[in-house]
């Protein structure tokens, strides 16, 4: 059953991440090019949120490389011009910069949220609002171990998109060969999230 198969799911992305923990930041507790981890994606995650083109397409990897690594300095830059002439532009996820980019995510997250998606449209990685929180409330009802430790926070990130291919896997290998495994909800991985969650 897909239920089971999500339920008894260890996510090589969730172990993954867990054992690069300790190498995530350096001794300052800044992040820099090479590192990696859960803070890294949580970085990732918010640079998307207040505006990366290259991230949201590269997607939240929880590794600090050459692409997450410009789009700092794009932030950094911008938070020179428009509030703060002494902010250093690096590179690095110091403490200024993270402070601003969670102002910056928060101001994001308290505009308009988008209308809840029609049986039509797509939900993708960088989507966000009540569409992207009704579809994380189901998947966590098929049981996901990714987005448990998460929650429906109506933002489709890294943990949302991996549990919707997992989702695409199991439906393809035990359903549909047809299904399209790409971590995009479209009508098709809708009407099987909406079938097995009636149960």
């Amino acid at each position: 059953m897909i239920r089971d198969a999500v339920l008894g799911r260890r996510d090589a992305t969730a172990t993954g991440s867990s054992s690069e923990v300790a190498g995530s930041a350096d001794n300052s507790g800044s992040l820099r090019n090479g590192s990696v981890g859960d803070e890294v994606t949580r970085a990732q995650e918010l640079l998307i949120t207040v505006g990366s083109p290259a991230l949201a397409r590269n997607g939240a990897t929880g590794r600090y490389l050459a692409i997450t690594e410009a789009a700092v300095r794009e932030f950094q830059e911008r938070i020179r011009a428009e509030q703060d002439s002494a902010m250093v532009v690096d590179g690095v996820v110091g403490p200024a910069t993270w402070r601003w980019l969670k102002t910056y995510a928060s101001r994001a997250s308290d505009g308009p949220n988008p209308a809840p998606a029609s049986s039509g449209d797509t939900i993708e990685y960088g989507d966000t609002g009540p569409a992207v929180t009704a579809l994380q409330n189901t998947l966590l009802r098929l049981g996901a171990p990714l987005l448990e430790r998460h929650g429906a926070t109506g933002r489709y990130f890294a943990a949302t998109r991996d549990s919707v291919i997992y989702f695409q896997q199991t439906v393809r290998a035990e359903h549909d060969p047809t299904m399209v495994v790409d971590g995009v909800v479209g009508p098709a991985t809708r009407r099987w999230l909406d079938r097995l969650d009636r149960g």
